[in-house]
C-alpha cells in the first residue's frame, strides 16, 4: 500500500486535473487503509482493503499534486537525502576501521 509516483502520473496525464476517462480520481493514504487490512500482504488483500475503506463515508484523501509542487518537495528532500547518505557512509567506513583496531570518535567535523 501506498501512493506511488504512478498515482500522480495518472493525475497528469488526465486533461482536466481529478478526472480521467469518466473516472473520480482520488489518492488514499495508505495508513488510512492498513486498519481495513485483514491477513497477510498480497495486491487481492490491499485492493479489497482499498476498496472497504473508499465505502466510509469519513474517509479522508489525499490531495493531488501538481508537478511544481512535486518538483518543490523533491527539492526540499535532496539535502535530507545527502545528510542520511553522507552519515551511513561514515558510520560504515568507522566500522569497517574499527575491525583493525583504530576507532574514530562519533560525528562528522564541520
Amino acid at each position: 500500500l501506498g501512493i506511488s509516483t504512478l498515482s500522480f502520473l495518472t493525475q497528469k496525464v488526465s486533461t482536466n486535473p481529478g478526472e480521467l476517462q469518466g473516472h473520480d480520481v482520488r489518492l488514499i493514504s495508505s495508513m488510512y487503509v492498513k486498519p481495513y487490512v485483514k491477513r497477510g500482504k498480497s495486491d487481492a488483500i490491499d485492493a479489497e482493503a482499498i476498496c472497504e475503506a473508499v465505502t466510509r463515508p469519513t474517509m479522508r484523501f489525499v490531495a493531488m499534486k501538481m508537478v511544481e509542487q512535486q518538483f518543490l518537495l523533491s527539492l526540499h528532500r535532496a539535502p535530507e537525502l545527502l545528510v542520511r547518505q553522507r552519515t551511513q557512509l561514515s558510520n560504515g567506513l568507522r566500522g569497517l576501521v574499527a575491525e583493525f583496531g583504530v576507532y574514530i570518535p562519533r560525528g562528522l567535523p564541520l
